[in-house]
């Protein structure tokens, strides 16, 4: 582990206790400070805050990209509603772990799938490291991979935590006209 990397990591500690799963080692290096690591290196070169999110989120926008088209070629499938439900289900207890998210699952139903995250590892680690308005950026990107996924699914979504929601909805609605 880089020095840098080990002082942050303690520093989290301190507020959200250690991040020792390899679930929340996995967001924090290969997400958060890298897309935290390129805001600071914009603000640095001197562009405003706007003008640093702005850019961030075309090159988060381009991070996105090849998971839409997967997601849009999956989406197609025969079935498709069913393998997100179980998908989901699966993803969400693997990576999405109690230590950084709290999720509140409200249905997941053949015609709909629907969970809360009231916490989140991204905008906790955000906001420990000075730079909350990052955070939506990485909710965007939830929006970009999931709004065209498949004709077969509906994405719905009211608010997110990083941009003064309540919770983070996630809502996926089976369009077919017939559960799965």
């Amino acid at each position: 582990m880089n020095h840098t990397l080990g002082i942050w990591k303690r520093e989290l500690a301190k507020t959200r206790g250690p991040a020792s799963a390899a679930e929340l080692r996995m967001h924090l290096h290969n997400h958060i400070l890298p897309g935290l690591a390129l805001y600071q290196e914009l603000r640095t070169e001197g562009l405003e805050e706007d003008a640093a999110l702005a850019l961030a989120s075309s090159l988060f926008e381009a991070l996105a990209q090849p998971y839409r088209r997967r997601l849009a070629r999956l989406g197609r499938l025969p079935g498709f509603f069913w393998l997100l439900r179980l998908a989901m289900r699966i993803e969400m207890k693997r990576s999405f772990p109690a230590e950084g998210w709290t999720i509140e699952w409200i249905e997941t139903s053949g015609r709909r799938i629907a969970l809360d995250i009231h916490r989140c590892f991204y905008l906790d680690t955000l906001v420990a490291a000075g730079a909350p308005e990052l955070a939506p950026l990485f909710c965007r990107n939830d929006d970009l991979a999931f709004e065209r996924m498949s004709p077969l699914v509906r994405w719905e979504r009211t608010s997110t935590l990083a941009r003064g929601g309540r919770t983070c909805d996630f809502r996926f609605i089976h369009t077919s006209g017939r559960a799965e």
